[in-house]
C-alpha cells in the first residue's frame, strides 16, 4: 500500500478516535481495542491491505546475489538481510529491480558496517572458535559462505591480527 494511502487510514482513524471519544467512553471498549481492530481489519485477515511475504523477499534477494547485482548477507544473530553492492546508486537499480520483477516495495537502510570479508580457515577447531567469539559480527552469505562484517577498519585489522591463521578475503567467487 503507498504512503498516501496509509496516511489516509491514519488520518481517518485519528479523526474517527476524536470524534467519537464520547461515544467511546460509554461502551465497554478501550482505545487499544480499537487499534486492534483496525490493525486486524486491514491485515491479511481480512482486507489484505498488508501483505508479508518474506519468502518472496528471499528468493529475489537471492536471485540477484546468483546474478552478481549484489552480496546478500545473513546476520547470525538478528533478522534483517544485509544487501552489499558496489556503489551506492546500484541500491536504486536494485529497490527497481525488485519492485518490477517481483511486485515487492524495497526501502534500503544504512547497516553501519564498514566491509565484509570471507573468512576461510583450514584448521576447523580453529574456525570454530573464531565463530563462537565474534558471533555478533558474522553472516552467511547467499551460498552459506561465513562472512565477517567489520564496524571499521580498527574492528578489521584488530581481528586479522588476532586471528593470522585465518584467511580474511575481500572477494569470493560464486
Amino acid at each position: 500500500m503507498e504512503i498516501v494511502a496509509w496516511s489516509a487510514v491514519v488520518g481517518l482513524l485519528l479523526i474517527v478516535m476524536a470524534l467519537g471519544d464520547s461515544l467511546l467512553a460509554r461502551l465497554p471498549l478501550s482505545t487499544s481495542m480499537l487499534y486492534i481492530a483496525v490493525g486486524a481489519a486491514v491485515s491479511p485477515l481480512w482486507l489484505g491491505w498488508t501483505m508479508l511475504a518474506p519468502e518472496t523477499q528471499t528468493r529475489a534477494l537471492e536471485q540477484l546475489a546468483e546474478e552478481g547485482a549484489a552480496r546478500i548477507f545473513k546476520p547470525r544473530i538478528g533478522g534483517n538481510f544485509i544487501v552489499g553492492v558496489v556503489g551506492s546508486l546500484q541500491f536504486d537499480v536494485l529497490a527497481d529491480r525488485i519492485k518490477n520483477e517481483y511486485d515487492i516495495p524495497v526501502v534500503f537502510e544504512a547497516a553501519g558496517l564498514f566491509t565484509a570479508r570471507w573468512v576461510e580457515g583450514g584448521d576447523t577447531v580453529l574456525l570454530k572458535k573464531f565463530e563462537n567469539g565474534n558471533e555478533g559480527y558474522l553472516a552467511d552469505d547467499h551460498t552459506g559462505a561465513l562472512v565477517f562484517l567489520a564496524r571499521n577498519s580498527w574492528h578489521l585489522e584488530t581481528t586479522q591480527k588476532e586471528w593470522p591463521d585465518l584467511k580474511f578475503a575481500k572477494t569470493k567467487e560464486q
